[in-house]
């Protein structure tokens, strides 16, 4: 706990990674990181040190298993402050790995049923690379035109098809979908 203006709080850093339950969630983790450690002390350190984990073999399953379990210690943290529970680390522990296991189960479907509706003639759903060197761009919209309102979301991709950016943004007001496109695809250009 930290005290700030006279009262005792915790910061993320305390509650994800220093609280002794924390601690042993983590180390009862089926996923092991050294900078843990490392960078335990700094949660924006701390998570550029996991991102980097893209690049490694099977670097994104093992980001997902741990927000999952970042997500189960918030949850269970929640528990102990505001239901007065008790905070079971192997509880924590097992919820997140079931939940992993749930998300992972869905995405191999996901992936199973897009390469049968690409096998199937359905050519829409398969993402074409572009040129090696080039950066391709995907816009999208969403127009919401009774409450006049829009949203613009867009990926970029290197040739091999690695995201390099992603985002999203709101707008306050909304015009046809052919212009809701182009001011997107701008935008993502600019």
């Amino acid at each position: 706990m930290c005290k700030y203006g006279g009262e005792y709080i915790e910061t993320i850093e305390h509650m994800l990674l220093l609280c002794k339950k924390a601690q042993l969630a983590w180390k009862l983790a089926p996923v092991q990181w050294d900078g843990l450690q490392q960078f335990s002390g700094n949660i924006w350190l701390w998570w550029e040190g996991l991102m980097e984990a893209r690049e490694r073999e099977e670097g994104e399953d093992h980001i997902t298993l741990i927000v999952n379990l970042m997500w189960q210690i918030w949850k269970a943290r929640n528990g102990v402050t505001y239901k007065n529970q008790e905070l079971n680390p192997v509880q924590v522990v097992n919820k997140a790995v079931e939940e992993w296991l749930e998300f992972k189960k869905v995405q191999e479907e996901d992936r199973v049923n897009k390469e049968q509706d690409v096998a199937a003639g359905d050519q829409d759903l398969k993402w074409v690379s572009s040129q090696k060197g080039w950066i391709k761009i995907n816009t999208n919209n969403a127009l919401n035109q009774t409450m006049n309102k829009a949203g613009w979301g867009v990926v970029a991709r290197d040739n091999k098809g690695k995201v390099l950016i992603t985002w999203a943004t709101p707008r306050s007001s909304c015009s046809e979908a052919r212009l809701e496109e182009a001011l997107a695809f701008r935008e993502a250009m600019i």
